[in-house]
C-alpha cells in the first residue's frame, strides 16, 4: 500500500472464475475508502499480489488437511524490514475431487484470501467471511467486523472518514 495502491496478477482459470475474482477485489476496494485494488493484465513487472488457480485443495496446500477438510485457498506473503506485508502469493483451488468449485464459491474463497493480503487473520467464530472454514452459513458479503481489522492492520495508511474507527489498544477487534 505504500504507492497507493496494490496491483494483482491472475494466473490461470477460466474467465468465469477470473471475473470471480475480479469481483472479490472490487468489494474489497469498494468497502474502504482509499483502498486501490488494479489488476495488472499486462504483466508490468512485478504485481504486490499473486493469485493462481490449482487443479483442487490437494495441490493449494503443503499441509495435510485437519478432520478430513480440504483447503479451498492460502495465502503466502513476506514481511519487509518494518513488519509490512510484501510479495503476497494466493492460491485457489477449483474444486474439490469431487466437484468445481462455482464462481461464488470462488469469489467468497478470494476475497477470504485478500483479507489475508490485506493483514487480516482468522476470525474465532464461524458467521465470519475470515472463518477458517467454509460453510453454508457463511456470510457472502465482508462485514464491518472485517472492514475494521483491514483498517486497524493498515492505521498506516488507511482511513475509514474523518472520525476513524476506534479500536481498543490490544490490537484486535471486538465484534
Amino acid at each position: 500500500l505504500g504507492d497507493g495502491e496494490l496491483t494483482y496478477r491472475i494466473s490461470g482459470g477460466n474467465s468465469e472464475v477470473r471475473d470471480a475474482v475480479r469481483s472479490a477485489a472490487s468489494e474489497w476496494e469498494s468497502n474502504i475508502k482509499n483502498l486501490v485494488l488494479k489488476e495488472d493484465k499486462e504483466d508490468h513487472g512485478s504485481a504486490d499480489i499473486n493469485i493462481k488457480f490449482e487443479k483442487d485443495g490437494d495441490d493449494v496446500s503443503d499441509k495435510k488437511t485437519k478432520r478430513g477438510l480440504t483447503t479451498a485457498g492460502i495465502t503466502k506473503y513476506e514481511l519487509d524490514w518494518q513488519g509490512l506485508i510484501e510479495n503476497v502469493r494466493i492460491a485457489i483451488a477449483k474444486g474439490t475431487d469431487d466437484q468445481e468449485f462455482l464462481p461464488g464459491d470462488i469469489k467468497l474463497i478470494t476475497e477470504h484470501e485478500l483479507g489475508h493480503a490485506l493483514g487480516i487473520g482468522h476470525a474465532n467464530f464461524k458467521a465470519s467471511l475470515m472463518s477458517p472454514t467454509i460453510g453454508n452459513d457463511q456470510p457472502r458479503e465482508i462485514s464491518e467486523c472485517e472492514i475494521k481489522g483491514v483498517l486497524l492492520a493498515n492505521a498506516w495508511k488507511l482511513k475509514s472518514d474523518n472520525n476513524g474507527p476506534s479500536f481498543t489498544g490490544d490490537k484486535k477487534v471486538n465484534c
